[in-house]
């Protein structure tokens, strides 16, 4: 899988595949962990990808833009779930986007 000149964040789905934000192509990657080799992608509708995580036992990506996070069922099927905008003030948003795999 080419990238973009920029990947903007690196999650592990938990079942062997590593997948890389790749916001110049607006997409996530998903690479096999162990191999490299390109396994699908996850189309998204917005250049401003900058994180992302997967809930490993649901398999949900969320993918944080500059606008909010959008959660999708998972990205073999890449069905959008859930839209949460935001609007932050001035230049800084936020760049890091954690899922808590287990109750603490």
């Amino acid at each position: 899988a080419h990238l973009g000149l920029r990947p903007g964040g690196l999650s592990s789905d938990g079942k062997g595949n590593l997948l890389i934000a790749d916001p110049d192509n607006k997409r996530v990657v998903a690479v096999g962990e162990s191999d490299g080799k390109f396994q699908g992608e996850l189309k998204v509708e917005r250049a401003s990808l900058h994180g992302l995580g997967v809930a490993r036992k649901s398999g949900a990506v969320y993918c944080c833009f500059k606008e909010g996070v959008v959660k999708y069922s998972g990205w073999k099927d890449g069905r959008k779930v859930a839209d949460v905008p935001f609007s932050p003030k001035g230049w800084y948003w936020p760049s890091r986007l954690a899922v808590l795999l287990s109750p603490p």
